[in-house]
């Protein structure tokens, strides 16, 4: 069974940004890393294995709406 976790976020309208940036680098070290491929492997038993192209990792540090 997988239950679904809702996260909520909650700073002041000042540091809104910050926390875009930290959720951002968060989001390129998970890429970067194998977790998505072991998490695949754990409820699959097949091993998945993606292009960690790095032109799109950029995309995700840059990204304005990657919290929506």
């Amino acid at each position: 069974d997988i239950l679904p976790i809702h996260d909520s976020f909650k700073v002041l309208l000042p540091n809104a940004n910050e926390l875009r940036a930290q959720y951002n680098q968060i989001l390129y070290e998970l890429a970067q890393s194998s977790l998505f491929e072991h998490i695949i492997y754990s409820v699959t038993g097949e091993e998945l294995k993606y292009s960690k192209d790095t032109s799109w990792f950029n995309q995700i540090l840059e990204a304005n709406y990657s919290l929506s």
